[in-house]
């Protein structure tokens, strides 16, 4: 029986404007399924029918982290990435010590740092 093969999984952080999403657009085209944790915000925002700004994405994502723990958006959004049949994954948007500590104890996860000027 052939071994299950695991899941490939980049995370992304950096700056806004860092250039992370040059990156994943590249790995999108070699076949990377794309999720971001802001992706995760968003979908609460319009759940809650509120306008989709800078502002409210980030009190939102505060609330949403006071509520289930500062690793809550790379947890949902790694769920969202191994749920799907593609057997490699971005999750772009990483922010935070907790949200890299949870993504780094599962397997195969490699995180990319992005600054470009």
């Amino acid at each position: 029986m052939e071994a299950k093969k695991k899941k490939i999984i980049i995370g992304l952080t950096g700056p806004i404007a860092g250039g992370k999403g040059v990156v994943a657009d590249y790995l999108k085209e070699k076949g990377f399924f794309y999720s971001s944790t802001s992706d995760r915000v968003r979908e609460e925002l319009r759940r809650r029918k509120i306008e989709i700004i800078r502002e409210g994405l980030q009190k939102v994502a505060d609330e949403l982290r006071k509520k289930f723990g500062p690793e809550v958006l790379a947890s949902r959004t790694y769920k969202k990435i191994i749920n799907q049949k593609i057997p490699f994954g971005i999750i772009d948007s990483i922010r935070g010590e907790a949200e890299v500590d949870f993504l780094k104890e599962k397997p195969n996860f490699y995180l990319i740092g992005v600054t470009t000027p």
